[in-house]
């Protein structure tokens, strides 16, 4: 292998292949798209690989690549639940004391 070709491999290759599958695992976890647009999406992006990516990347709404499912409430309330006590024990406040692990 020349050293042309090294580089191309570990500079354009690999980093357009890591785009790619990440693309890939976006579109199947979208909610928004239909099965259609994605099946669509995935055959442009396997017949014109590098423009279709470029496209795909542009279009898409703004978001994280891989964000997480869970929603900005659903952290606060999870949050506010492990730092108040359990509907068992006195409901005055935060806990003041970690509690025993279960044995």
């Amino acid at each position: 292998m020349s050293w042309w070709q090294g580089f191309l491999l570990v500079f354009i290759a690999i980093p357009l292949i890591v785009l790619w599958v990440a693309i890939i695992i976006d579109l199947f976890r979208r909610t928004d798209l239909s099965g259609l647009k994605i099946a669509t999406w995935v055959v442009l992006l396997l017949i014109f690989p590098i423009v279709s990516a470029l496209v795909y990347l542009a279009v898409r709404p703004r978001a994280p690549l891989f964000a997480s499912r869970e929603s900005l409430e659903d952290r606060v309330a999870t949050q506010h639940a492990l730092a108040y006590d359990t509907p068992g024990e006195s409901l005055g406040g935060p806990r003041t004391t970690i509690p025993p692990r279960a044995r």
